[in-house]
């Protein structure tokens, strides 16, 4: 199952996500074998939960797979509006009993990218706050995941971007120590929980956004 979640707000189309499920079979279509897939547009939290997402049997799925387009680095709304879907979605996962594995893919979308990241702002708990940071460590806090990754794009990217902080939270998720991140070696987040992390993010990009 894959959530596609876009930091552009489109004036008169309120669509949150758009989902897609995979079946693990195929069928056949005009003598074509393609994958069966269904397709779902979310326009908000509340629109998931009339429609029966927040009691799916997420257990029961494979790979759980969240799609994040980068948001324009000149255009701090956009940062802002894709930082809130990510939040609305963890709320929905939190409702699952358990969820195999959440892949988190980092995507480009258009000419933007997030290799173009904006300057870091410094705060008290860490020197550095990137984009990718602050819509990726939210889903290290869901305490019924099992397994979680991240994903890039491109090796490029892969190679460019500063993972020290999302390396820190997936730690807290493989290790099972959301109260205490006992693989950090750093100094500026050590004994910091990854609650505590998302909920400075939140103070942050409501007081700078």
């Amino acid at each position: 199952m894959e959530f596609d979640l876009s930091p552009v707000y489109q004036l008169g189309q309120n669509i949150w996500t758009t989902v897609y499920f995979k079946h693990g079979y195929h069928q056949k279509v005009n003598d074509n074998i393609e994958d069966t897939q269904a397709k779902w547009i979310l326009q908000s939290l509340d629109d998931a939960r009339s429609r029966g997402f927040h009691c799916l049997p997420f257990q029961k799925i494979d790979d759980m797979i969240v799609n994040l387009f980068a948001p324009d680095p000149k255009n701090e709304g956009e940062l802002y509006w894709l930082w809130q879907k990510v939040i609305n979605l963890v709320n929905l996962f939190k409702q699952a009993a358990m969820i195999q594995n959440l892949t988190v893919r980092l995507q480009r979308r258009d000419s933007h990218d997030w290799s173009n990241l904006r300057s870091p702002i410094p705060t008290p708990l860490c020197s550095r706050r990137y984009d990718h940071d602050m819509v990726v460590v939210p889903f290290c806090t869901l305490q019924n995941l099992k397994t979680i990754d991240v994903e890039t794009h491109s090796k490029e990217l892969e190679e460019m971007i500063d993972w020290r902080i999302m390396d820190w939270a997936m730690d807290a998720v493989w290790d099972r120590s959301w109260n205490h991140c006992i693989s950090s070696h750093d100094d500026e987040i050590a004994e910091h929980d990854v609650d505590r992390r998302v909920a400075s993010d939140w103070f942050l990009i409501h007081t700078e956004l």
